[in-house]
């Protein structure tokens, strides 16, 4: 008996760019591994960019309309972190919703969860505090570590 392969079509949307030293991307509807993958692909030239400045740099993920993903995009997210730390200046994360998004309550400990002892992450209500946030890190980690 022959079976069908299932494919899948990216779901969900996000548009993604720098800022300084920080990756932004906002993301909108519920992801699946597919749109992960695209996002990375995506985004792979914008941390190259970042990597050829030798410092370190963070990512912000703002969600538009909703958190709600299959738990494998996230896993996906925390192993293409584990893969990426040993090789680049990536340094924290931030997470950038309103708690009046869908998921918020449910989800905000499971997101927390995703790069616990694996990389600096927290949760902000708007990306002006976020950004504060990370660009205090990455100012400490440079007067610290020399720039390095």
């Amino acid at each position: 008996m022959k079976k069908n392969k299932n494919v899948f079509k990216p779901s969900g949307s996000f548009d993604t760019y720098i800022e300084g030293p920080i990756l932004i991307t906002s993301v909108s509807g519920s992801w699946n591994l597919e749109m992960h993958l695209q996002s990375r692909i995506q985004a792979q030239p914008l941390i190259e960019m970042l990597e050829t400045t030798g410092q370190p740099w963070a990512v912000i993920v703002q969600f538009a309309d909703t958190m709600l993903t299959n738990p494998e995009v996230l896993l996906a997210g925390r192993n293409a972190v584990v893969e990426m730390i040993p090789k680049t200046n990536l340094m924290a994360l931030a997470w950038v919703t309103s708690e009046n998004i869908i998921g918020y309550p449910l989800l905000v400990p499971r997101y927390k969860e995703v790069y616990k002892d694996v990389l600096k992450s927290d949760f902000f209500t708007n990306i002006e505090d976020a950004k504060i946030w990370l660009k205090g890190l990455i100012s400490e980690k440079k007067i610290n570590h020399g720039g390095h």
